[in-house]
């Protein structure tokens, strides 16, 4: 893996660490929400031995790659639901300690806190992971006189991965300007993201280069626009849902903002 992977998810604790500390959150919920990036390199995995099980099924020669975006895109939802579960089995545990000792307990947390918290480091991993398949030259555009030179293709081929990365780092910024308004409600900021940057995806998609046989056309769009349109839909439909749950109430991270202003 090259170094920005790992850069990228110092980053990531470094980021759950500062919001974290900001919001006073306890060392036993900001332990588990530092040790969740591992939950997406899981997914991420499990995505890539998805990809290598449609490339043997359609004989296609196998992908240099351990991982696969998508895999972390779609299981980090499962794995921080899982994480939450950890933390409500070890939180009642020190709860019972500290009941004992006359102290007060610990809060509990929700699946969309954790999520709202563990988005704007996730999109950070993101944005260096593909800024790092541009400089190891995978997963390159099509020709383009105008291009970066590509050693698979021996041409000048379209930026693809330097695309996706300003695509997902505007994606950042405009979460983090639609935390800040009143229509954001608690766990939006996941499915707001992920369906940004589906979006963006699929149209740079057809920029990216792909041999013949490895296509893997569905529906004559290829398999990670197919993928990009279940996450869209499926993020859309959570935003909806959570827009009725919490039809009055913004965010506590955003009402804890708007006081301190004050």
């Amino acid at each position: 893996m090259s170094p920005l992977y790992y850069i990228g998810f110092a980053l990531w604790l470094g980021v759950n660490l500062l919001i974290c500390k900001k919001y006073g959150i306890s060392r036993l919920r900001a332990g588990l929400y530092t040790l969740s990036f591992l939950w997406a390199v899981v997914g991420a995995l499990i995505g890539g031995l998805f990809y290598r099980a449609v490339l043997k099924a359609t004989d296609s020669p196998a992908s240099p790659s351990i991982v696969a975006i998508f895999g972390g895109l779609v299981f980090t939802p499962v794995f921080v639901i899982l994480t939450v579960t950890v933390e409500k089995a070890l939180r009642g545990a020190v709860n019972r300690g500290r009941g004992k000792n006359g102290k007060p307990p610990l809060a509990s947390v929700s699946v969309r806190d954790t999520l709202d918290l563990l988005t704007p480091g996730c999109l950070v991993v993101l944005a260096l992971s593909k800024l790092s398949c541009h400089f190891e030259g995978c997963c390159y555009g099509i020709p383009f006189e105008h291009g970066v030179y590509s050693d698979y293709l021996k041409t000048t081929v379209f930026p693809v991965q330097l695309a996706e990365t300003a695509t997902i780092l505007l994606v950042l910024a405009a979460l983090l300007f639609f935390r800040t308004q009143r229509d954001y409600r608690r766990g939006m900021a996941y499915p707001f993201s992920a369906a940004l940057y589906c979006a963006g995806r699929f149209f740079w998609e057809f920029l990216r280069y792909y041999p013949p046989n490895m296509q893997h056309l569905v529906l004559g769009l290829t398999l990670w626009q197919a993928c990009c349109l279940a996450v869209f839909v499926a993020s859309v439909v959570s935003l909806v849902l959570l827009r009725k749950k919490q039809p009055a109430a913004a965010t506590k991270a955003v009402q804890h903002h708007r006081k301190k202003k004050k």
